[in-house]
């Protein structure tokens, strides 16, 4: 039976179990830059990554570092194993995708931080028990958002705390509004690691006041992001880009689009306000076609920072004009596929699992039809 792609289940699977949200967030509003050129006809292949120029990825709406929030020394006695700063946050626990959505929050001047001790936070889709570490996020402007998850979860007051003390490796959850921004920290690590003669909870409250103090205090950022010029407009669709018939067609069975926002939770919060909640095309309610696309509107400077050199095989792929890029990639580890496409700025991931299917040549096929609905 087909499946829901890897990349689609590992996030939204693990998504839900910790934040335990169902579904539903309100419609979000696309990107609306200034209109695209002309589409023209023949493909075009898709540069270097060398030969492109970089685009200025967004800035935190506060100007302040993941070192100035949340200091080495309180960070240091809340753990009996050393934990360290992390360049590039590993924890998708809850930043509900490895693709283009993964960076929905920074692009909204979000903050995104991570220590830990180096292991992985995912062992066989779920929490890993050798992992230690905290991860903490903030939505700027999120007010109305809240409001949703509040409703959701009856939450009384502007915070919800959560310690799940009862399974290793220990899972702690603040969710709180601060001002108009969203606040969430997280915290996971087995009880024997947890430092200084505290629990969990302990450990988790002592860091979130220390770190909701320091945010409260940074100054504004003065530094404000925009999409390039001639970025094409999306919409929040899944039908924007391939009409249900062209992917049966393609696919070669029926299909039907279904929403996939990942509930009531800051990720979705942050999807929402993108503009670019997923989707995935099924046969039926039971039966996923195992495509699954999501999308980031003026995403290019993501997708720049995303590559990985000599993880990716640039495609020809039609009506590609010569600053979009269509790359594919195909890990022999996974037995899935995906194919990014960046046109307009904006960065289209579609991700295929089918055993029944020549998955480059589909995902080829899925890309030239979005290119041509993009460019129309």
């Amino acid at each position: 039976m087909p499946t829901v792609p890897f990349r689609a289940i590992r996030a939204l699977a693990i998504i839900l179990a910790v934040s335990a949200a169902a579904t539903g967030c309100a419609t979000p509003a696309g990107v609306s830059p200034s209109a695209s050129p002309a589409a023209e006809p023949s493909p075009t292949p898709s540069p270097s990554p060398s030969a492109v120029e970089r685009i200025a990825a967004p800035l935190p709406y506060v100007d302040a570092s993941c070192a100035e929030l949340l200091s080495t020394a309180s960070l240091a006695s809340g753990f009996a194993v050393p934990v360290a700063a992390l360049e590039v946050v590993e924890n998708i626990y809850l930043s509900g995708s490895d693709g283009p959505l993964r960076f929905a929050l920074r692009q909204l001047g979000g903050i995104e931080c991570e220590w830990s001790n180096g292991e992985p936070i995912i062992a066989n889709f779920g929490p890993n028990p050798r992992y230690v570490g905290v991860t903490l996020r903030v939505l700027p402007g999120a007010e109305d958002r809240w409001q949703y998850f509040s409703d959701y979860y009856s939450v009384e007051g502007a915070e919800q705390a959560y310690c799940g003390e009862t399974a290793e490796p220990t899972s702690c959850l603040i969710n709180a509004l601060v001002a108009d921004d969203w606040v969430e920290l997280e915290l996971q690590a087995a009880a024997s690691v947890i430092g200084d003669g505290s629990n969990a909870e302990a450990v988790t409250r002592r860091l979130y006041d220390e770190f909701v103090a320091a945010l409260s205090a940074a100054p504004a950022s003065s530094a404000e992001w925009s999409p390039p010029t001639g970025t094409i407009p999306l919409s929040s669709e899944c039908a924007q880009f391939v009409s249900p018939a062209d992917a049966a067609a393609i696919i070669g069975l029926p299909v039907y689009f279904d929403g996939m926002d990942g509930g009531a939770s800051l990720v979705a919060a942050s999807w929402a306000n993108s503009g670019g909640s997923p989707c995935f095309w099924a046969h039926s309610p039971e039966e996923p076609a195992g495509v699954f696309v999501s999308w980031l509107p003026g995403g290019e400077w993501a997708w720049m920072e995303q590559q990985r050199p000599g993880s990716y095989e640039a495609v020809a792929v039609p009506g590609l004009l010569p600053d979009d890029a269509a790359w594919l990639d195909c890990p022999a580890s996974t037995g899935d596929c995906a194919l990014d496409l960046i046109v307009g700025h904006n960065w289209i991931q579609i991700a295929l699992s089918r055993d029944d299917a020549d998955k480059p040549a589909v995902l080829e096929q899925l890309a030239a039809k979005v290119v041509e609905s993009i460019r129309g």
